[in-house]
């Protein structure tokens, strides 16, 4: 067997591929659950309800939009390695993550403005 070039690289590679896996699972399970009328229970009780908006909104990006924020901000890797994992320069990374941040922020604040218009119509 050959040495790898990158160990870390692979290594963050592979357990995006297992994330990656995991939202389309849980994804699948949940529309299963709504087809035949059920409420999901793929959701872990330990998380709040914030972390559950950031997890959908981030399993909603596009594939490399969702792989940049991944290994940029929840792996922590500088923009060159990033760039190095994704086959891509270092400034389609920079665009990646700067797409995927306006659509993060979109995405939430219209969960937020929903909410806040429920507490609102309730109070």
């Amino acid at each position: 067997m050959e040495a790898l070039d990158a160990p870390g690289a692979w290594a963050f590679r592979v357990a995006f591929n297992l994330a990656t896996s995991r939202f389309r699972r849980q994804a699948a399970e949940r529309r299963a659950h709504r087809r035949i009328g059920r409420a999901s229970t793929v959701a872990p009780a330990v998380d709040t309800a914030e972390i559950l908006a950031v997890r959908e909104a981030v399993a909603a990006l596009p594939d490399r939009q969702r792989a940049a924020v991944v290994l940029r901000y929840f792996a922590d890797l500088p923009v060159a390695q990033v760039a190095e994992i994704l086959g891509c320069e270092p400034g389609t990374v920079k665009s990646l993550t700067s797409h995927a941040r306006a659509q993060l922020r979109r995405r939430l604040q219209l969960e937020i403005d929903d909410n806040d218009e429920e507490e609102r119509e309730y109070a």
